[in-house]
Order: C-alpha cells, then structure tokens, then sequence
C-alpha cells in the first residue's frame, strides 16, 4: 500500500518504559498506519499520489476507532465510536435519569435511537479507575425517575422511549482488536513507538524520552528551537490560587486529572498571540492541599479546601533548561504537486510526518469540506469564524474578523464554517487590512442583520477586514479513501 501521512497529533501513554540514550540510526519516515485485516486506514488522496491519514476504521464494526488502554487487562484496543470514548460516564450518570425510585440505577439518554451493538464505557480510563465496557439493554420505554438538585428523586415520563439501561459487561477482545506497544525506532534520547494489532495492523503512537521517562510532542522551546518537551498531567497556572497566605505566589493547577502519580512537568508560554509561541518546561513542586483565594467580594486572602475530584493545586518549580531535551528539526519528506508533507526528525534519526505546506499559498493547509461537498486544503489560519458577527460600521455591513496570533505574519487567510446550505462546509477569505476603527456587533443571524451594536475593544484585541472570497476549486482538491 502507498505511504499514508498524518498531523502530529500523539495520543498520551503512560507507563511506557524508559531506556537508554542510543546512537542514531538511519530511518525512513515512521509511516501513521499500515493496514490489517481489520483496522484500515481512512484517508485522503491526490491527483498527485498523495495518500493523507485521516482516522484509524474498524472495517469489520464499520466505524472509526482509537486505540486506548481498557480492562481488565490494560491492554491497547482500537475503541469504536460508538462506544463513545469521547463520552465517559460515571455510576451517577450524566443524564441524570434512573431506573429505580432511589436514583442509583442509571438510564441512558440517545437522541436517535442507538445500533444494536453499541457499547458503553464506564470508568475515567486510568490506573485509579479501570475503563470497562457494557452492552446496552433495550430501550425502557415506562417510567422512570429523575434526580433534582435537592437529592428528591421524582418520577418521570417524558423521554422514557429515548432511554436505555445497561446491559452486563462485555470483554473489549470480543469485540475490538487488541494490540501491543512496540518500540518502532530510535535516535539520541528518544524512542518511537507504534501499536502492532492482532490484525497486522501498525499505528504510529507516540514519542518517548527515554531521559526523562516521559511521553513527548514537539514544541517550539525557549532556545527557539524545536524540541521533544514532556507530557505529564496538563497543567496550567491558576490567576485566581495562590499557594499562601498573601496570594501573591500563584499555583500550578490541573486541567484534569488523568494520571495516577504525581504531575512532574508543566508546559508554559508567556506570548500565545507569537506563530509559534516558545514553550517553557516548568518543574511542579508539591501538592498544596489548602491552598488560598480571595472569596468573591472580598479582600481578605482565605485558605480553602477543594472538593474530592476536583482541580489539584501545586508549587512551581524551577524553569528547567531547554538544551535538556531531545531536539527535533523541520524538513521536507515528499512532494506531491503543489503539497509537501513536512514533518519533524527528531534526536537525529526519528521523523515523523506533521502537516501539509501549500506551496502556491505559501501555507499550511488541512482537508476539510467545503460547501460543494468536496474536500480540499483549506489554508491554516488563527482567524476563524463560526459565523459572521463583528464589523466595521454601524450598519453591520463591512464584516471583520478577530485574530489572536497577530504577530504570525504568514497568517493570510480567514475561514467561516458554513452550515447555512445543504452541505456544511469551510470557506476561505483572504485576510484583508487592519482595522483600527469602532467595531460593532450583531446579535441577529444574517444577512441581512437586524440590529448593531458598538462593542469595547480591549488593547490587545486585533479585528482584519475580511476581503474576497477564496474560490474553493483553486484549492488541492482530495477524496476519501480506503484500501
């Protein structure tokens, strides 16, 4: 089969072992996917002999599918859509309705109804909480009850034919295909690794430090150069805690919580508006138990307790230098046309595949639909709009659009996710000047726009005219694909 090509998107492992630093071997670029029996890959090809990674298809449960750790054995399984691993649900139940006059037997609610062999997950997916999967029982079609926020469980009927119990738990090898972690390649300081199905599939998946024992995506680091910098637990600075008494120290918080030790590493940039903002490794110091805050409407700074479950809260340690992680550089792999797939090589040997240039645009560029319904390489860009909403008279005639990265200069485009036609799609503009005038809103849905009102810019915001439409055929067209 041809080379398929992916974005460089890692999905996060844990527990993968550590190593020791090698010498760098010479590789070929590490292939996204090669086919199974089972597990194909969906992508997209060119005119040009360009096969682009897509999603990784159960073609025997025919639905895309991700690899994730699940029980009882932890191992790698290729989890279908319908399983709903974007959607994980607790004993509680989101939906908030029960089967039984105690509220501790939870209905699922389906807008449509569900296919016969959709699977539930239950559980977070980490070591504290293994991921297990259940059958879905038959639609409950009677009354049931609903939890109110005082505890009072009340009896219902309203949606009862939209809900579902869960059925008994169903082995994940029974349905989906297992699969192992395997090292793929290697260079100084870091390991590739792949996931090899029982199907005979490959699956690219992640970097690995082998230094530091730690998963790594490239960034653009302090140094200004690419590098493989650490995941650990995502983590964030928190304006609002601080980690004593004067509130003047602010704490390192979780995002969420899917680790089962504690965070060591926290990723931090000081210019998000740069092209490529540079990215600082900052050590987390220890866990803050009761840390402090100013209530609302109060000047006094209190310590608190955060609720079980809730963010963890640490100290900030010391920056940690960037010359101590694998370094990675860019380069081009294959030209297909006007489309180079670049990627990234990383201590010397590893390359991966990242992203698709346009050399006629001079850009980035992603398949995505466009309102005709075909596909083609829409231009990257920080200026995105889910519809058009700001604008540069009081008529709300002459429409803008924020860009948060004004310093990326290469950033010439603007693009609108239209779901007004009969095919939702992506269309481009070109960017067009600054504007440093009022700007104004309208609440309404148009054209035409019912009513306009003057907004406060805030000193940072940046609002660009938008000009012409981008004609959508000028751009690399692709169509989906499947071996």
């Amino acid at each position: 089969m041809g080379r398929i090509y992916s974005g460089f998107m890692l999905v996060l492992l844990w527990g993968v072992g550590c190593g020791v630093a090698a010498a760098p071997v010479a590789t070929e670029p590490i292939e996204r996917h090669v086919d199974g029996s089972r597990i194909k890959a969906k992508a997209v090809s060119t005119e040009d002999g360009l096969r682009w990674f897509q999603q990784f298809y159960d073609s025997q449960r025919q639905e895309p599918c991700l690899w994730q750790k699940a029980a009882p054995d932890g191992a790698y399984y290729c989890v279908g859509i319908t399983a709903g691993h974007l959607r994980v649900i607790s004993r509680t139940s989101q939906e908030n309705n029960y089967a039984d006059d105690r509220c501790t037997l939870p209905l699922l609610y389906f807008s449509q109804a569900p296919r016969p062999d959709t699977l539930i997950p239950m559980g977070g997916g980490t070591c504290d909480e293994p991921q297990r999967f259940h059958s879905l029982g038959k639609v409950w079609g009677q009354g049931y009850y609903h939890l109110e926020p005082n505890g009072e469980c009340i009896l219902d009927v309203r949606h009862a034919n939209a809900l579902y119990p869960l059925g008994p738990v169903v082995e994940p090898g029974d349905s989906f295909v297992r699969g192992t972690l395997r090292e793929k390649q290697r260079g100084r300081g870091i390991k590739a690794f792949v996931i090899a199905g029982e199907d005979g599939s490959e699956s690219f998946q992640s970097l690995h430090d082998t230094t530091h024992a730690t998963e790594c995506p490239v960034h653009l680091a302090r140094d200004g150069k690419f590098r493989c910098l650490p995941v650990d637990e995502p983590m964030g600075v928190s304006d609002a805690v601080s980690v004593e008494p004067t509130c003047t120290e602010r704490a390192l918080a979780t995002l969420f919580r899917v680790a089962c030790t504690p965070p060591r590493f926290a990723l931090l940039s000081d210019n998000e508006e740069a092209c490529h903002p540079e990215v600082s490794v900052i050590a987390v110091g220890e866990e803050v138990r009761y840390p402090f805050t100013y209530p609302v409407n109060s000047s006094t700074c209190m310590q608190f307790a955060p609720g079980p479950g809730y963010t963890s809260y640490y100290r900030t340690g010391a920056e940690l230098p960037a010359r101590n992680w694998p370094e990675a550089k860019e380069l081009d792999l294959e030209v297909h046309g006007r489309l180079t797939v670049r990627g990234m090589e990383v201590g010397g040997a590893v390359k991966i595949p990242t992203e698709l240039f346009d050399s006629a645009l001079g850009v980035r560029c992603t398949f995505e639909r466009v309102p005709d319904g075909t596909l083609r390489c829409i231009p990257f860009t920080g200026a995105t709009l889910s519809q058009i909403r700001y604008f540069a008279d009081a008529a709300c005639t002459t429409p803008v659009t924020p860009r948060y990265r004004i310093a990326c200069t290469a950033d010439r485009y603007a693009t609108l996710h239209d779901a007004s036609g009969p095919t939702a799609g992506v269309r481009v503009y070109n960017l067009g000047p600054r504007h440093e005038g009022t700007v104004y809103i309208s609440p309404s849905a148009g054209p035409p726009y019912t009513s306009c009102m003057e907004i406060v810019r805030k000193p940072q915001d940046a609002y660009y005219l938008l000009g012409a439409e981008v004609d959508s055929t000028s751009l690399v067209q692709g169509i989906e694909t499947m071996n």
